[in-house]
């Protein structure tokens, strides 16, 4: 009978210990989580920044353009 109790000592124990550890990765998960959400406001995806780039130049094009035909240009 002293085996049996052993045995359920240690596994009560090896329970509590992969409890704590499943808890503390769950608490990581749950923080990784939030500094990814407010790391969204902070930068601009990679896609949308490449569309806001081909509207600037295309923007600048019109306008070097109305630069090269001004009239009034030497």
């Amino acid at each position: 009978m002293e085996v049996q109790f052993i045995v359920n000592v240690i596994l009560v124990v090896a329970g509590f210990i992969g409890s704590m550890f499943v808890k503390d990765l769950v608490d990581k998960v749950k923080n990784l989580e939030e500094e990814h959400k407010s790391l969204q406001d902070r930068y601009v995806r990679r896609d949308d920044f490449k569309d806001q780039l081909v509207e600037i130049k295309s923007m600048l094009e019109k306008i070097f353009d109305r630069l090269e035909t001004k009239a009034d240009k030497q």
